[in-house]
This record gives structure tokens, sequence and C-alpha cells, in this order.
């Protein structure tokens, strides 16, 4: 968080000069970078701390994008925000990329160490609801977080893999 702060206080600065375009390629330069590192890591290890802080610092970002730095805080939700500048909130970027390593180490695209902590449900000639499931093998929260994300994911999408 402390790389993540001057880029925000840089963006508050130029933002008066910058027309809504050039915000939001400024946001995904400086500041989406940080907040998508390690995301399906620190979102649910420390849902209280360090992801509130994030969404805060988010809805900051979303606010000097669309220039209503003078509206308060709680007039306007990050959601709303969202969907009028069109940018995805912390929540469906850490399940996007939470699903993409799951979706890496279903197809065996993720380093050996990596997917040799989960084994992927057999699959056989019928069409059955836990063929395309992951399982962790270790008890770990990270693991337990990529399946239950990968595996919430509405059943078309996986069949598509293949």
């Amino acid at each position: 968080m402390e790389q993540l702060q001057p880029a925000i206080n840089v963006f508050q600065l130029c933002r008066p000069f910058l027309n809504g375009k050039t915000a939001i390629t400024f946001y995904y330069q400086f500041i989406f970078c940080h907040l998508i590192y390690g995301i399906h890591i620190y979102y649910n290890i420390s849902q209280k701390y360090v992801s509130d802080c994030f969404l805060l610092l988010q809805k900051h970002v979303f606010r000097i994008i669309a220039n209503i730095q003078h509206i308060p805080f709680h007039l306007i939700s990050t959601s709303d925000l969202s969907s009028l500048l069109n940018l995805l909130t912390l929540l469906f970027l850490f399940k996007h990329f939470t699903s993409v390593s799951g979706y890496r180490i279903f197809r065996g695209l993720s380093p050996k160490y990596f997917s040799d902590s989960f084994r992927a449900s057999v699959n056989t000639s019928f069409s059955l609801r836990d063929n395309l499931k992951l399982h962790p093998n270790n008890i770990t929260m990270l693991d337990n977080i990529i399946a239950y994300t990968f595996n919430d994911i509405p059943l078309l999408i996986p069949s598509s893999f293949y």
C-alpha cells in the first residue's frame, strides 16, 4: 500500500488536466497493477484490514476518475461508481484472478509445485456435476479459496474448457 498512495496523490493533482479516457489510462498504468498484485492471496486472508483498506483506496480512485471528490463519501457506493466508469471492483477482480488460477491448475498450465496441491475430478463418459471440479490435496487457505472460487463458476463455463 505504500507504493499506491504516492500514485494516488499524483493522480489527484493531475486529474483536473486529464480527460476521462486519459484518467482511466492513468488508473490502469499506475494504480491497477498495485491493486491486483497478489489479490487472490491478500483479499481473503485479512478481510477486515487489508481488503477494507484497498476497497477504500479503490473507491477514492474511482471518485478521482469520476471527478466527484466534492460529493460526500457515503452518498455514492463503490458499485455505483464501478458501473458508471465501467471498471471492476476488487471483489470481481478477486474472483476473476482466482478463477484464472483455478483454470490454469485444472488445465495443467500452472507450475507443477502449485498444481500438485490439487486434483481435478476424474473425467468420465457420463456428464456428472462433479466432473469439472478442483479438490485441494492440502488444507491450506489459499488452496481452498482457489478451489471454492473455481468450483463456484457456473457449470457452462468450465464445460467449455474441453
